[in-house]
């Protein structure tokens, strides 16, 4: 996630009504505790639907459009990163359970594109990259803060808040 995504996430909490932004907020803070150890689902899905779903996220947007190689290929780099973060747990005296360990979503075949072809992968890295950029270009300081101090994880900025 970037930092202009996350921003916007903020955005749309500060915009519900006292008792959503309360669940949504309790269950981020729940998220970011509880999911090192324990599979849960994202914040914003609220009986199988997602609350922000016309702001979503990139990650959200193309899900299910990425070839199976490159999601495969993500998927392992994914589960390296979560190997050090609960190598970072474990040093803390919390034991990560194998199942959770090596979780990840699975790829997705469901996804149907509209009249259009699907995009490819260098489509969709080409509109990360331009995320990103949007993210550097609206605030620079915070989008490097965002990347190196909160690891892009919107549940950890938001709990830190």
């Amino acid at each position: 996630m970037t930092f202009i995504e996350a921003a916007s996430a903020i955005n749309l909490l500060h915009a519900m009504e006292p008792e959503e932004k309360k669940r949504v907020l309790s269950l981020m803070v729940r998220y970011f505790l509880l999911n090192p150890v324990h599979i849960m689902h994202c914040p914003f899905l609220d009986k199988g639907r997602c609350i922000i779903y016309r702001d979503r996220f990139l990650g959200c947007r193309t899900y299910g459009l990425w070839s199976k190689k490159f999601y495969e290929k993500s998927a392992a780099q994914s589960i390296e990163a979560k190997h050090q973060v609960h190598a970072a747990w474990e040093r803390a005296g919390i034991k990560i359970p194998d199942h959770i360990r090596e979780f990840r979503v699975p790829y997705c075949t469901e996804v149907k594109v509209r009249g259009q072809r699907k995009p490819d992968d260098r489509k969709l890295l080409k509109l990360g990259r331009k995320m990103a950029a949007l993210s550097d270009e609206f605030s620079p300081d915070m989008s490097r803060a965002f990347a190196s101090t909160f690891y892009m994880d919107l549940s950890f900025y938001i709990v830190s808040l």
